[in-house]
């Protein structure tokens, strides 16, 4: 095995990914709580740098910024947006990457628009605020994306390796009477395994009003729209949580590597329209290797435990030893490792075999800057 240096400077194809992160049912509508999370598979930290967000039917576009990092996702602010009156479908996309003119072709409302419509389908409201009535008033239309040249300063583009550009759609379905659909238990990665393999997850439904949905057929199709695994509600409830039924479910795992998104669907009954909801998830190569990692701190060569040790696609963390196993394919390989208090370490693995690796990281400087 040997160990070098990785050098930066090929475009990097990105992933992007709108989070819900809460949902309030409000008299007339209701109001969701989002994030956009980015992540790099060179795990580039692309803190300053902006994606654009859009309504489906909207003209203007609005920027948010990323403005936290964990080493492996980017992620900007919540914040708020709220669906129209009339029950349907609603949609919003994010979008990240550099591609001239693909800023100014995605819109959203701005607060002039706002201001004057009241409570447009997609509008946006600062994150815990706002009713369907107040919408107008506490509008959080972000910055216009006409007002950004570009992502982040010129200092900042220079220093990061560019980006393709990359989207993503969110999708809710709005009803008085709603089932709002979740997936859990999903490996990161999933590991491919032949034509026979499947991955077991979790599938939940739940009704905003706490209605009984034993018996209701939950159902999943991929990205072609064929119906791939479906699965029927029992009485059992997610532990903690009210009315949120759940049933396991096999997917059968593809055989190709790369991301793989779903689609999800109740099938709803005469008190509960026809839901959607979306899951995805990341097919690996099965690794021929097993790698282990020793982490050490450079000064007093003890072990740092918990440092998050990453080669893409997998991820791990040092146990109390400092030690962290991690499957690797056979080739070439970025090695990153992040750990509080420490410096970020990278290097460039030729992965030929089973093998050993202890790495040494540098304590971060006690105290920064001029006194």
């Amino acid at each position: 095995m040997s160990v070098f240096t990785m050098t930066q400077g090929a475009r990097h194809t990105p992933e992007i990914l709108v989070v819900r992160k809460g949902l309030v049912q409000l008299e007339g509508c209701a109001r969701l709580t989002l994030a956009v999370r980015v992540s790099c598979p060179q795990f580039c930290d692309l803190r300053g740098t902006f994606v654009t967000f859009q309504a489906q039917g909207e003209e203007e576009a609005v920027t948010r910024e990323l403005v936290s990092f964990n080493g492996v996702e980017n992620e900007t602010a919540e914040f708020d947006v709220l669906t129209g009156a009339d029950p349907g479908y609603y949609c919003w996309t994010a979008a990240y990457g550099e591609e001239e003119g693909a800023v100014g072709e995605l819109g959203l409302v701005d607060a002039a628009a706002l201001a004057e419509a009241g409570t447009p389908a997609g509008a946006l409201a600062p994150a815990g605020q706002g009713t369907s009535a107040e919408a107008g008033k506490h509008a959080d239309p972000g910055t216009p994306a006409g007002a950004i040249s570009g992502q982040g300063s010129m200092d900042a583009q220079a220093e990061r390796p560019s980006h393709a550009r990359v989207s993503h759609t969110l999708g809710f379905e709005y009803s008085p009477h709603r089932v709002s659909l979740a997936a859990w238990d999903i490996p990161m990665p999933v590991l491919a395994t032949g034509p026979q393999g499947v991955v077991t997850l979790s599938i939940g439904a739940k009704c905003n009003k706490g209605c009984l949905l034993s018996g209701h057929r939950i159902r999943v199709w991929d990205a072609q729209g064929n119906e791939v695994a479906s699965a029927v509600l029992g009485e059992e409830t997610q532990e903690g949580t009210d009315a949120l039924y759940k049933v396991p479910l096999a997917i059968p795992i593809p055989e190709s590597e790369g991301p793989y998104p779903y689609t999800l669907g109740f099938n709803g009954d005469q008190d509960h329209p026809e839901s959607r909801g979306s899951l995805a998830f990341f097919v690996a190569g099965k690794a021929e290797h097993m790698l282990t990692i020793g982490v050490l701190d450079a000064q007093t060569n003890k072990p740092v435990a918990g440092a998050l040790v990453a080669l893409h696609p997998h991820t791990g963390h040092t146990d109390a030893e400092g030690q962290a196993a991690i499957a690797a394919s056979k080739g070439q390989a970025c090695l990153r490792i992040k750990a509080e208090g420490y410096e970020p370490y990278q290097a460039t693995l030729l992965v030929a075999a089973d093998a050993s690796l202890n790495v040494e990281l540098l304590p971060k400087p006690l105290y920064e800057g001029d006194f």
